[in-house]
Formats: structure tokens, C-alpha cells, sequence
């Protein structure tokens, strides 16, 4: 029950990474088109910029390891 369990936890992990890689994509990064002058925009452009960075750079590591997992919990039968 505890392996299913984990196996569930991990298969909605890459179901959650795949739609936020699709709702970046379709944003296609339009706070870089915003007016930086004005303080607020900045500021959330900027924390948008580094979510969105952050997110490209460690979100493959993730998938791969969520699959890798999920593999695994098979393999345990």
C-alpha cells in the first residue's frame, strides 16, 4: 500500500511538472514585454523571471528522478 501510494505521489509530480512546463510555454515569458518603470512590475517581473529560471533549470532533474522512481516501485512486485 505504502509503494502505491509513493507511485501515485510521483506519477501527479509529473503530471504537475508537464502543466507548469506547458503554462510557461504559453505565457511565452510575456513579462519581459512589461514597462520595468514602474516599481511593481519590476519587482514581479523579476520574481516571475527567477521562478520561471529556477523552475527550466531543476524541473528535468525532477521528472527524470520521478520516473526513475515510479520504475522502480514496478520493479518492487
Amino acid at each position: 500500500m505504502r509503494i502505491q501510494t509513493i507511485r501515485y505521489l510521483l506519477f501527479a509530480l509529473c503530471a504537475v511538472i508537464i502543466v507548469v512546463f506547458v503554462a510557461f510555454a504559453a505565457m511565452q515569458s510575456e513579462y519581459l514585454n512589461w514597462d520595468y518603470n514602474d516599481p511593481e512590475l519590476a519587482v514581479a517581473g523579476t520574481i516571475l523571471h527567477g521562478v520561471e529560471f529556477l523552475f527550466v533549470r531543476l524541473a528535468p532533474f525532477a521528472l527524470i528522478a520521478s520516473i526513475i522512481g515510479i520504475i522502480f516501485t514496478y520493479k518492487n512486485r
